[in-house]
């Protein structure tokens, strides 16, 4: 976000799994991943450059979710709400 010069009034990373067994138990595996990226930011302008930086965060620069794609699959979305505020300096 920084590359991008934009910073978000707010941001909000929710990571659920799915587990292949109803409780959690020591043999448990993960059968999927789904991370949802909730972003405010004050206008259009903020918004189009925000998407840009959490889908390239996503996509390349997270080491750990790469570590999580290792261990199940994982899909993700972005949903981006303009405030119309101004965002925190």
């Amino acid at each position: 976000m920084q590359a991008e010069r934009v910073r978000p009034a707010r941001l909000e990373i929710t990571l659920t799994g799915e587990l292949d067994t109803e409780m959690l138990r020591s043999e448990s595996l993960f059968l999927r991943f789904h991370i949802v990226y909730n972003v405010a930011c004050s206008d259009d302008n903020q918004q189009a450059k925000l998407s840009h930086a959490v889908r390239l965060a996503h996509e390349k620069y997270c080491g750990t979710l790469r570590m999580l794609e290792r261990i199940a699959p994982l899909s993700h979305e972005i949903d981006i709400v303009t405030t119309g505020a101004p965002a925190h300096a």
